[in-house]
């Protein structure tokens, strides 16, 4: 798996309704950056960091790439991954997914391997931000931005696609697995979520 298959944790969005970046907020001890390369190092063989070029993110042994077309979103930074990559595939984690777990990171990057885009949903709500994209897309993700398209899922539904879906029943599933943090309610509330549960060491 390793070997044809590498990382990439968007960040570097505005975060409008949070007023602060989040990729550098705290959630229970560890930055929500540092929580997704964490969770992304046991399935992929090298991870970018893709957004913010401008000294924000420092990590050791990781290095930051900025977006090929500016102003497109996260669409862009999964471009970049994208054509930065050398691998079959990348796996896409945005940073404001902190309950996503290594155990379903790995379910999608071995799920469905003919098709070129896995991504995981829970009931009804899909998250394409999460989830295995083949390098091969890049061309037809860079077309889609050049042509004015911004939406993750309309990109998603141009191409193949398959959806891991995820109910109580499925081994690695837990009730916050796709919650993602858009305002400091959400930060309150999944610090308490990670001390009621003890998901996070």
């Amino acid at each position: 798996m390793h070997s044809r298959i590498s990382g990439a944790v968007l960040a570097g969005g505005q975060s409008r309704r949070m007023g602060q970046d989040k990729a550098l907020l705290r959630l229970h001890g560890i930055t929500l950056l540092e929580r997704s390369i964490r969770t992304l190092q046991p399935v992929v063989n090298r991870i970018v960091v893709a957004g913010g070029l401008d000294g924000r993110y420092t990590v050791p042994g990781i290095t930051t790439i900025g977006d090929p077309i500016p102003g497109c979103g996260p669409l862009g930074g999964i471009l970049a991954a994208l054509e930065e990559s050398s691998a079959d595939a990348v796996c896409i984690l945005a940073c404001d997914l902190p309950f996503v777990t290594t155990d379903l990171l790995r379910l999608l990057a071995t799920t469905e391997p003919a098709v070129p885009l896995v991504v995981p949903r829970t009931g009804d709500d899909l998250q394409p931000l999460c989830g295995r994209y083949a390098v091969s897309l890049k061309a037809a993700l860079r077309q889609y931005l050049l042509q004015g398209g911004r939406t993750v899922m309309d990109f998603v539904a141009t191409q193949r696609h398959a959806c891991t879906s995820l109910g109580p029943d499925h081994p690695v599933y837990h009730p916050h697995l796709l919650a993602n943090l858009n305002t400091d309610e959400d930060l309150r509330n999944a610090e308490e979520y990670c001390a009621s549960e003890s998901i996070f060491p």
